[in-house]
């Protein structure tokens, strides 16, 4: 993808012999393409972004998660309240997930991560090939008397996080 001022268009990798405006990235030539007017051959540029600075995108294929997560009642003491939560993660995307980790977190209202209880630090589940699936699992600690919900953040180096939540419960 190309960016331009307020733009977006496709580019198309070609040879030398081509000709038309093109950008270059790893050595190889980026054809411009228009992609809001059929009034424009493959190559040429509307003039208004004949000078104007273009960025690139590439369109590398990511691994996808699809994630669930549950979370039992353990134990208690006098001011506590223990569960076990697991997130089961499956890659639904074309390619290996690396580094594939999940932080698991007891939240208390607003519900938006900013009020965090307890958390864990990443348990890690390592590479995950396409179509394959992993689980990791950590005991958090909630204090009695709340709403709480837990909540598995999945990460890894090379696709954007998810993260899933149960719902909202009443800790006794």
């Amino acid at each position: 993808m190309i960016e331009l001022p307020g733009h977006m268009a496709l580019g198309v990798k070609g040879s030398d012999d081509i000709s038309g405006t093109y950008y270059t990235y790893n050595g190889d030539r980026y054809y411009y393409v228009e992609t809001t007017s059929e009034d424009f051959d493959f190559g040429e540029i509307p003039a208004e972004f004949v000078n104007e600075q273009a960025r690139l995108y590439t369109m590398d294929p990511m691994p996808s998660m699809d994630v669930n997560i549950r979370a039992d009642y353990v134990d208690s003491d006098w001011n506590y309240v223990y569960y076990r939560v697991r997130c089961n993660v499956a890659n639904t995307g074309p390619t290996t997930g690396q580094n594939v980790s999940v932080t698991f977190l007891a939240e208390s209202s607003p519900f938006d991560m900013t009020r965090v209880w307890s958390q864990s630090g990443p348990v890690l589940i390592g590479t995950l090939h396409d179509d394959a699936s992993g689980w990791a699992e950590s005991t958090l600690r909630v204090p009695r008397q709340n709403n709480a919900r837990f909540t598995g953040v999945v990460a890894g180096d090379n696709f954007n996080p998810a993260s899933v939540s149960t719902r909202i419960v009443y800790i006794n």
